[in-house]
């Protein structure tokens, strides 16, 4: 009862965010791209080829006295990792030959399997809590996988837009050139995948441990309601499975890490201000007294228009030494690496 409250609430409110929006969302990398075109941030011109770290850099008080130190996370990683296969070694040793642990099937109830001791609780909650725990650890794990593959997606959309002229991708409704937004947030050759795996994960998870409830009988048949059991079980073949395929969709996110972008475009992840300094499309460096404010009202309207054609992202033509970059849906070239670019 408190799950289905607890859903209606969440259907409640994203009904009302659906219908009762007035403006076009900002969800995607295109809702972005789009918004800056059409209005121009002045703020952000001169800096087309910044980083998404460079920005964050710039953002960052000079006065701060607390210094930060680097945390060394490959190093605690390994150590991680070994602590992780020592601890396997000794339960493997651990094993005792001929033990029926092995045998069960997924979910079955095993006396040696039982989790029976003094300090161990009895009543249903907090045996509730302690069985479903590792599923609230796998949720949290799922959104780190999603976070981390829609990043990498984000990327590679990104940086494909200096390779091809297309369409922006909106989470609204597209108009003419536009292309519509992943229903689930990422392509379908990654989030179906990424569903049936998590599905099969939650259901293994719960298989490996779960609640025992044993009610106790005399030789008589009568109810013997103090000898009643009430703990958690679990199942080493269940649990060696969710390992099993914990670790081969790991190993498949570490793969797709591996990926190049198709272009040598600046790495900007999410961040809006690096996005804004690379729409920019009217912007010239070498012209004198570029009225940032009154240049970017001049070509809202023609911008209005850019953000519903193909677009590229490259070296836009100027006048002079300086060049600049920008997302435009006029002709481009590739940046050169001994020119000047604001």
């Amino acid at each position: 009862m408190v799950v289905i409250t607890f859903n209606l609430v969440k259907s409640t409110i994203l009904c009302y965010m659906w219908f009762g929006m007035k403006e076009a969302p900002i969800l995607t990398i295109g809702d972005a791209i789009a918004s800056f075109l059409r209005r121009p941030d002045p703020y952000t011109k001169g800096g087309c080829l910044l980083l998404n770290r460079e920005a964050e850099s710039m953002s960052r008080s000079s006065s701060a006295s607390i210094k930060k130190y680097p945390l060394h996370e490959a190093r605690k990683g390994l150590m991680a990792i070994f602590a992780c296969i020592a601890l396997l070694i000794y339960g493997i040793t651990q094993i005792k030959t001929g033990s029926t642990v092995w045998k069960a099937t997924l979910g079955e109830v095993n006396p040696s399997t039982l989790i029976i001791g003094d300090h161990w609780p009895g009543t249903l909650i907090p045996i509730v809590i302690i069985a479903n725990m590792p599923q609230l650890m796998f949720s949290f794990l799922y959104f780190a996988f999603n976070s981390l593959l829609t990043a990498m997606n984000i990327g590679a959309e990104w940086s494909g837009y200096a390779v091809n002229r297309k369409g922006l991708r909106v989470s609204g409704s597209p108009s003419f050139s536009q292309r519509s937004n992943y229903f689930l947030s990422l392509p379908y050759r990654y989030a179906i995948p990424l569903m049936v795996v998590s599905a099969l994960l939650h259901w293994l998870i719960s298989r490996s441990l779960f609640i025992v409830g044993i009610d106790a009988y005399s030789p008589s048949m009568e109810r013997q309601q103090d000898n009643d059991i009430l703990t958690c079980g679990y199942s080493p073949v269940a649990i060696v499975s969710s390992i099993a395929v914990g670790s081969f969709m790991f190993f498949c996110v570490v793969g797709l890490s591996f990926r190049l972008f198709e272009s040598g475009m600046p790495v900007v992840g999410s961040c809006s201000f690096t996005i804004s300094a690379a729409c920019h499309p009217a912007f010239d460096p070498n012209r004198e007294g570029n009225g940032e404010i009154d240049q970017g009202m001049e070509c809202e309207n023609e911008d209005e228009d850019m953000a519903l054609l193909p677009v590229q992202w490259g070296s836009v033509p100027v006048v002079g030494s300086v060049g600049h970059c920008s997302f435009t849906s006029g002709d481009v070239e590739e940046p050169h690496g001994e020119q000047k670019y604001l």
